[in-house]
């Protein structure tokens, strides 16, 4: 399935953000990160949730996000490879391919 999206703004960052957080164990069982990692990249990336009403979720993002730095949440996860960097990839030790961790369960960060 192949997706486009325009303008792409920062869509790309978002997928890669979150996907990272799921490859690396900091999601539940369902692929969701933390609330605190949710209160500062809900804002950052201007991507909500279904519910609570958005006006509810500015006003507690507002007020959780700065914990969330403080105890170091950043609205942005920091891929350790990027896409195209096997080199990387192999430097780190880590392993490519279908023996790779992912806790993702929709199959979107494969």
């Amino acid at each position: 399935m192949h997706f486009a999206y325009t303008p792409a703004l920062n869509t790309e960052e978002f997928f890669e953000t979150f996907c990272a957080l799921a490859r690396d164990g900091r999601t539940d069982g369902d692929g969701v990160p933390s609330l605190l990692q949710i209160a500062v990249s809900a804002p950052h990336f201007d991507i909500w949730l279904a519910r609570p009403p958005i006006w509810v979720q500015r006003a507690l993002f507002a007020v959780l996000a700065p914990v969330a730095r403080l105890l170091g949440y950043r609205p942005i996860y920091p891929a350790r490879a990027r896409r195209g960097s096997s080199s990387a990839i192999r430097r780190l030790g880590e392993k490519s391919g279908p023996e790779s961790r992912y806790k993702d369960s929709s199959g979107l960060c494969r």
